[in-house]
């Protein structure tokens, strides 16, 4: 499955196979590519509810107020759409949480949420 990565200077989007992605793609984000991964992250995180908000994206400077659902119906780019569409850096988020984040490539990871006590 062909996947959207950035070029190694971060500046053009290429296929997984050195292909140009086109401009309209890069510009409106949806190809079929985009759809099988967004239905393979869904899936994969099917039953764990918002990931942008439990994972502690929304905490985050500079995240607008918003109302988490708790609902799976968008994927959020953990490291903004630069990063391309690697699994591994998609969660599944309610869209309130996804379009309040917005490109978390303008700051920061989140806060640390820390578990141990001692």
């Amino acid at each position: 499955m062909p996947l959207a990565v950035a070029n190694s200077d971060g500046a053009h989007q290429v296929l997984a196979d050195g292909s140009p992605m086109s401009t309209w793609t890069q510009r409106n984000g949806s190809t079929s590519a985009w759809r099988r991964v967004r239905a393979e992250v869904l899936a994969r995180d099917a039953g764990r509810g918002c990931r942008a908000y439990r994972d502690g994206w929304c905490a985050r400077p500079g995240v607008k107020q918003h109302v988490c659902t708790g609902q799976q119906q968008a994927v959020h780019h953990t490291l903004g759409l630069r990063a391309g569409d690697d699994p591994r850096y998609l969660v599944a988020s309610c869209t309130a949480c996804n379009t309040a984040i917005g490109d978390p490539s303008r700051s920061g990871d989140p806060p640390g949420t820390g578990s141990t006590r001692w």
